[in-house]
């Protein structure tokens, strides 16, 4: 969501993109709620999570600051 990138840009500090993979796709968090994930979970084992940290991204534009990071994420996706 660009408000946190907003926050990033208005304080000037980087944003550090950062990818997560995980070893099963039931693992991946997408389209559903905190809670359900949480309650969806119980009693799954511990995932193997390999995390891919990217540079930070310094820019003084909010949008152009969230395009960045997700291209850093998504081609770091990629070449995993």
């Amino acid at each position: 969501k660009k408000g946190g990138f907003e926050k990033a840009v208005e304080a000037g500090v980087p944003v550090v993109p950062v990818a997560l993979i995980y070893n099963d796709p039931k693992y991946h968090w997408f389209k559903i709620s905190t809670l359900t994930y949480y309650f969806n979970s119980f009693g799954w084992r511990t995932p193997n999570v390999h995390m891919i940290i990217g540079a930070p991204i310094f820019e003084s534009n909010a949008e152009h600051t969230l395009l960045r990071a997700q291209t850093a994420i998504n081609e770091a996706l990629l070449r995993k």
